[in-house]
Parts: structure tokens; C-alpha cells; sequence
């Protein structure tokens, strides 16, 4: 009986950070799928797409300010996609998902485009609602990125600090 109560518990929880990543979601790593824990876990810090190397930056913060709770705003992402060499990013690529990898958690969301200029060297896109961690503290930040052929890439900054606005 425990067992299938565990199940059950397990399932429901599952549904929460599934592969369709499209909203806040928060879960412990074991609920992730066991292929995209594996591209997530082991995504490197720099990926060569079309002969263009790619490197992800971020800003993570959560908001304080006076109109906030008291307790602040979720967590906010600006991810900032760029190619190494200064070279235009590739037109056909895109980023689709975000997770925000914070020990045994994490938080997997979809991610909207806010900046993209043909011909210059980054792809800037953000995700809003997220857990409330932080702020002061480190995370692992990985994006997925796509190509129009469907192939994709996974892309990680380690060791990203939440900042606090007030």
C-alpha cells in the first residue's frame, strides 16, 4: 500500500516538470525524465552550431522593491546567447527552454525572445515566474536551443548568482 501511495505521489509531482516545459515548474531532479536530466546534467559551456560557437551569460534576479510582496517577486531570467567570434548568431536557431538548476532542484520553463537583430552576435530571451530562491545564492542556468532541421543543443552557465533589486 505505502508503495503505491509513493506511486501515485510520484506521478503527480512528475506532472509538474514533465518535458513540456511550459511554465514554472520546481521538482526534484529524480522526477525529470531520465534523457533530458542526462542532456540537462551534462550540457557544456560552449556548443559549436553551424561552425559558430555559442556561449550562454545570464541575469537572474528577484525583485524587492516597494510595490513587491514582502517576501519579493519569483525569480526572473535574461538569458543572452552569443556567438564567441562576434559573428552574426545563426538566423534558422532558437531558444525554446530554460532550466535554472538549483541542487536537487530545478526549474524548467519556456523562455520568450526579447532580443534578436539580424546580423549581430547574440539572442537575448527571458522567463518570468520562477521560485522564489535567493537572492544571494548560485545556480546552474542551462538553455535548449533549436535549429529549423529540428536538431537541438543544450548549453549551460554554471555557478550564477541570483541577484536582488530593491
Amino acid at each position: 500500500m505505502r508503495g503505491l501511495v509513493a506511486a501515485i505521489l510520484a506521478a503527480l509531482l512528475a506532472g509538474g516538470c514533465g518535458s513540456d516545459p511550459t511554465g514554472p515548474r520546481s521538482a526534484p531532479w529524480d522526477l525529470m525524465g531520465v534523457a533530458q536530466l542526462a542532456a540537462v546534467r551534462g550540457a557544456p559551456e560552449e556548443v559549436q552550431v553551424g561552425g559558430v560557437k555559442l556561449r550562454l551569460s545570464t541575469y537572474l534576479w528577484r525583485d524587492f522593491m516597494p510595490v513587491a510582496p514582502l517576501d519579493g517577486e519569483p525569480l526572473r531570467v535574461l538569458l543572452s546567447i552569443v556567438t564567441a567570434d562576434s559573428s552574426a548568431f545563426p538566423a534558422n536557431l532558437k531558444a525554446e527552454a530554460a532550466w535554472v538548476l538549483n541542487g536537487r532542484l530545478a526549474w524548467a520553463t519556456a523562455v520568450q525572445e526579447s532580443r534578436r537583430v539580424p546580423g549581430e552576435p547574440v539572442l537575448e530571451v527571458f522567463a518570468e515566474g520562477g521560485p522564489k530562491w535567493g537572492p544571494g545564492i548560485a545556480v546552474d542556468v542551462v538553455v535548449r536551443l533549436r535549429d529549423g532541421a529540428g536538431r537541438s543543443w543544450y548549453l549551460k552557465a554554471r555557478g550564477q548568482l541570483i541577484q536582488r533589486t530593491d
